[in-house]
């Protein structure tokens, strides 16, 4: 598993986590840093179907969804490809996000729309960080 964290990030490496995730008889689960270098691979190569396909694995075989890392590059990957709803879901799901995670989500909608989104999100942003 962990040799997926010696290439580069591109396409080639997300197929690979998934090729392996894929072999039923295997039963590894991949670490976060696995999942975290087959998402940023995903993004990179412009690869949402990849990256989905690795987004469901994650829901159905690892306990680690909770993991704001993880729902993080989740959401990062749905708004490079446009997908706001899908990743306000996952930041609505986060305990706590960070400000990076507020800021792409704000811009998204600044960017996207709704625009008045981005300004109720920007509101809700600095009455949590009070």
């Amino acid at each position: 598993m962990m040799q997926c964290l010696k290439h580069p990030l591109n396409h080639t490496t997300a197929r690979r986590l998934l090729c392996t995730l894929t072999i039923p008889s295997l039963n590894l689960l991949p670490s976060t840093a696995a999942y975290v270098q087959s998402l940023d691979a995903c993004v990179a190569s412009k690869s949402l179907r990849l990256g989905q396909k690795i987004h469901q694995h994650i829901l159905k075989n690892s306990p680690i969804i909770e993991d704001s890392i993880i729902l993080e590059k989740l959401t990062r990957l749905y708004l490079e490809f446009g997908k706001i709803r899908h990743a306000r879901k996952l930041f609505d799901e986060m305990p706590d996000p960070g400000v990076i995670v507020w800021n792409s989500m704000i811009r998204a909608y600044a960017w996207r729309g709704p625009f008045e989104e981005a300004i109720d999100l920007y509101k809700s942003f600095w009455i949590r960080m009070g």
